[in-house]
């Protein structure tokens, strides 16, 4: 009976044909319209490029990430902040330059010492006003 049923099946399987597959053609797409250059991507790196940075914030930028990594008291991590510290220095000045922190802002920054120097500066960048999402 077994060999009966194999036989069976393998008669079945050599006659089947599958259904027909039917193509369906995608939607037109409407093109792209990009208004704001910022928000434009390099289609040859694919990465977007970075905002531009101030000197003075770069300047401010490498103080406090300086100043933040010598506080660290575990010595993996204060390793891991110091391999890490040009991205981190890159990102603090974006937001410099994109927030348009003050004079008076970067010479508060400038000018601490400890991290508790940096409150009130910090509460005057909290002062300023929003800067657009990028």
């Amino acid at each position: 009976m077994r060999r009966a049923l194999v036989a069976l099946w393998a008669l079945a399987a050599c006659d089947y044909e599958p259904a027909p597959v039917t193509r369906v053609a995608a939607a037109p797409t409407a093109p792209v319209v990009v208004t704001d250059p910022a928000t434009v991507i390099d289609p040859a790196r694919s990465v977007r490029q970075p905002d531009p940075v101030t000197p003075d914030c770069i300047a401010v930028a490498e103080h406090l990430v300086t100043l933040s990594i010598a506080v660290i008291t575990d010595p993996f991590e204060q390793s891991n902040q110091t391999s890490s510290k040009a991205k981190s220095v890159r990102a603090t000045a974006e937001s410099c330059t994109r927030g348009g922190w003050t004079p008076e802002v970067l010479r508060c920054f400038t000018a601490a010492s400890t991290a508790a120097d940096l409150a009130p500066c910090n509460q005057l960048v909290m002062a300023l006003p929003k800067a657009p999402p990028r």
